[in-house]
């Protein structure tokens, strides 16, 4: 398996758990997105695809067993393959980590359910 794509199944349901491994992972506090994402759930056929591309995703969660498709983090320059995880309702039910880094962007074709990593905000206080 690629050194940017970790399989997470047993932690999959845990948001706390999953923040940890990440940071564990990268070095950078996160936190998961509140809601999964669908992936191009809204263009007209399923087969589109899309790239994302936001200098706060810091990693994405995949659900093996959802729409068909796949995600990946292609032309990383460092693994071969790239980082892939394909889905389906066909798959067995694992979850995945894919880490995207700084340079790089996360290509979804299909619909896929994700739920993306963010850079957390450093929170200010009023003293």
């Amino acid at each position: 398996m690629p050194e940017q794509e970790f399989l997470v199944t047993e932690i999959a349901h845990d948001n706390e758990k999953l923040e940890e491994k990440v940071k564990e992972l990268i070095g950078v506090d996160v936190v998961t997105d509140a809601d999964e994402t669908i992936a191009n759930k809204d263009r007209p056929r399923a087969e589109e695809y899309g790239f994302v591309y936001n200098p706060d995703i810091e990693a994405v969660l995949v659900e093996a067993c959802s729409g068909t498709g796949f995600a990946r983090v292609p032309g990383n320059g460092i693994t071969h393959p790239p980082p892939n995880v394909v889905t389906g309702l066909d798959t067995a039910e694992e979850f995945y980590i894919l880490i995207v880094r700084t340079d790089q962007k996360l290509f979804m074709f299909g619909q896929p359910t994700v739920q993306f990593f963010r850079r957390r905000k450093a929170q200010l206080r009023v003293i």
